[in-house]
C-alpha cells in the first residue's frame, strides 16, 4: 500500500485594488511630521491637478528650506525647491524617492534627525519614569 500525500489546494484571494486616496495619506503624514518641521501643508494646487495619482506636500524645514514633496506609490520624492512647485519632477522618475517621510526629512534636514531623537528620548523617559512610579 502505497501512502499518498494530502491533497493541496491552492487558496487564491482576489485582492481588490482600491485606489488610494493620496491626499488623506499626505494629511496622515503631516500630522506625523509637524512637530519636526517648521510648517508643512497640502500643496492643494498641485493636488487638485495630479490627485488620482498623488498628492504634494510644502515643507519648511527647521533650517528653513522650503520644498516641495511628492507623495505616491513610489515613495516620497522632493520635487520642488519652493512651495507649490513641482519644476524637478519627471513624470516617471522614482530616482530619489524615499520608503518613508522620516527617511526623506532625515536626508534634507540635520535638525530633523536631533528633534526625532530628543522627543524619541522624552517619550521614553517619560515612559520609564511611569513604570518606576507603579513599581512603589
Amino acid at each position: 500500500m502505497t501512502e499518498e500525500s494530502p491533497s493541496t489546494s491552492t487558496v487564491t484571494s482576489e485582492v481588490s485594488e482600491s485606489p488610494t486616496n493620496w491626499k488623506e495619506e499626505a494629511l496622515e503624514v503631516a500630522k506625523d511630521i509637524y512637530s519636526c518641521v517648521t510648517l508643512v501643508n497640502i500643496s492643494e494646487e498641485l493636488t487638485t491637478q495630479n490627485q488620482t495619482t498623488a498628492a504634494y506636500l510644502n515643507i519648511q524645514t527647521l533650517e528653513n528650506t522650503a520644498v516641495t514633496v511628492r507623495v505616491n506609490s513610489a515613495g516620497f520624492t522632493v520635487v520642488g525647491n519652493s512651495f507649490d512647485n513641482n519644476i524637478l519632477e519627471t513624470s516617471n522618475s522614482t530616482a530619489g524617492s524615499f520608503e518613508t517621510p522620516y527617511s526623506l526629512l532625515h536626508s534634507i534636514s540635520p535638525q530633523y534627525s536631533e528633534t526625532f531623537a530628543a522627543q524619541l528620548h522624552h517619550k521614553l523617559s517619560t515612559l520609564v519614569e511611569k513604570e518606576k512610579s507603579k513599581k512603589k
